[in-house]
C-alpha cells in the first residue's frame, strides 16, 4: 500500500471536476494507478517505488489494454 492514500471517491470527484473527458491527468504520486482506473481519462503517472509502479502498470493494463506501459 502507498504511504499516502487518497480515498477513491474523493480522487474521482477531483479528477472529474478538474479534467475534461479526454483530458490528461498527471498523477505525480501514482501509487496503484487508481486515478486512471476510476475515471477513464488519459493518464500520466509517476511512482518512485518500483514495486508500486509495476502494480499500477498491471492494474491499468487490465482496464486500458492499449496503454503504452513503458518502463521508467
Amino acid at each position: 500500500m502507498s504511504a499516502t492514500v487518497t480515498p477513491r471517491p474523493n480522487a474521482a470527484i477531483l479528477i472529474r471536476t478538474s479534467c475534461p473527458e479526454g483530458g490528461l491527468v498527471g498523477d505525480w504520486f501514482a501509487g496503484s494507478g487508481a486515478a486512471c482506473r476510476l475515471t477513464g481519462r488519459r493518464y500520466l503517472g509517476c511512482e518512485i517505488d518500483a514495486a508500486m509502479a509495476e502494480r499500477a502498470r498491471a492494474r491499468i493494463a487490465a482496464v486500458l489494454p492499449l496503454h503504452g506501459g513503458g518502463a521508467a
